[in-house]
């Protein structure tokens, strides 16, 4: 091999070494600004009235309290998948409560009954 064909191998790691070898050890710190705070939505609408909901509430959000957001859609289907997957996610926060906060055992009677108006606390 020649001086010239061995200069240019040289280069070359060096270009492809020398980023990796120069980088910081550790992840620098944040310093800007706070990270963004997110609202997340639950809705059966459209890409057009997404994005037009979500401008005009960061505008309106910004002017309000000088802070961004981020609107997160979740679009799990129609309005009746809308409403089971907001009840499961109910009965699922109310389980937990009751159980592990509580103590109490689980059964379907407690399942019925917590969102029953018609039951009355003891």
């Amino acid at each position: 091999m020649d001086r010239q064909a061995l200069g240019i191998f040289v280069l070359l790691g060096a270009v492809v070494l020398l980023p990796i070898a120069l980088r910081p050890r550790h992840e620098p710190t944040q310093s800007g600004p706070a990270p963004e705070r997110s609202l997340v939505v639950i809705t059966p609408h459209n890409a057009a009235i997404r994005f037009e909901f979500a401008e005009a509430f960061r505008r309106a959000h910004w002017t309000k309290h000088r802070e961004h957001i981020r609107v997160d859609y979740r679009t799990p289907g129609g309005t009746s998948e809308i409403v089971r997957y907001v009840s499961g996610q109910y009965v699922g926060a109310f389980r937990h409560h009751w159980t592990l906060e509580l103590g109490k055992p689980w059964s379907h009677a407690v399942e019925r009954s917590f969102a029953n108006a018609r039951v009355s606390l003891p």
